[in-house]
């Protein structure tokens, strides 16, 4: 559920900071 609202709020930036932190599972 947080994951769909990142993606719609900042779906670029979302990418960003999840290859920051290392979740590629998340940065889809």
């Amino acid at each position: 559920v947080i994951q769909e609202q990142l993606m719609k709020m900042n779906s670029k930036r979302k990418r960003i900071v999840l290859l920051q932190n290392g979740d590629g599972l998340v940065t889809v």
